[in-house]
């Protein structure tokens, strides 16, 4: 119940905001009042993430989150999560590659993982996909400060967060949470290590989609 009373009114903002950029845009370009306008809308998208990890939470707490795993080729996902935080970066071995997992659980994790890195490490950022007949493990590398070592224990409990010295915007202490229990709910895990000279490793370990000819 609460989450349509709070749903419906941010899906009319976030609608009403978007047409109005659009036409603001077409008719008045420079127009001054574009930047409130965006403003409305990055603060509307921002409360529906929120209130969409609110809610997964709320699944995880009640061991109500189930995952409708199936076969998801990386690198169309891994593209598609790119775009969605609007970058580039290196991608090596993704090419056909195919793990058993949901899709919109991969995309939640792997955007996680990006945003992660553009907040807190500052420099250059890529993926590496790797694995086995079994497994696949997609690793987000970069060469930032990395995780401080008391924070590393505690790092995919809810409300961690990193160091406010590096980090460039605010975050609801959710996220890896919500990562670690997307991906036990589709048969997974997470984890972080350090990377060498510095920078960070945030790790996902997925179950490789059988070909049609395995048994």
């Amino acid at each position: 119940m609460l989450s349509h009373e709070i749903g419906t009114p941010l899906t009319a903002i976030l609608g009403h905001a978007e047409l109005a950029e659009e036409t603001v845009d077409s008719g008045h370009p420079g127009h001054p009042g574009h930047r409130s306008i965006g403003a409305i809308r990055r603060n509307a998208e921002r409360l529906a993430a929120m209130r969409n990890e609110i809610l997964i939470m709320c699944a995880l707490d009640t061991a109500e989150l189930t995952a409708e795993r199936e076969p998801v080729a990386l690198a169309d996902a891994i593209a598609q999560a790119l775009a969605a935080v609007e970058t580039e970066i290196p991608v090596v071995g993704a090419d056909g590659v195919t793990a058993l997992v949901s899709p919109s659980h991969l995309q939640h994790v792997l955007i996680n993982f990006l945003t992660n890195a553009a907040k807190y490490a500052g420099g250059a950022v890529d993926i590496h996909v790797s694995g086995d007949d079994a497994d696949i493990e997609i690793r987000v590398r970069d060469n930032g400060l990395g995780v401080p070592e008391e924070l590393r224990d505690h790092l995919f409990e809810r409300f961690t967060r990193g160091s406010d010295n590096t980090a460039r915007t605010q975050g609801s202490g959710l996220g890896l949470y919500i990562v670690r229990g997307l991906a036990e709910a589709n048969s997974g895990r997470v984890w972080y290590e350090p990377r060498q000279p510095r920078g960070s490793v945030f790790t996902l370990r997925l179950a490789r989609a059988r070909r049609r000819t395995d048994r």
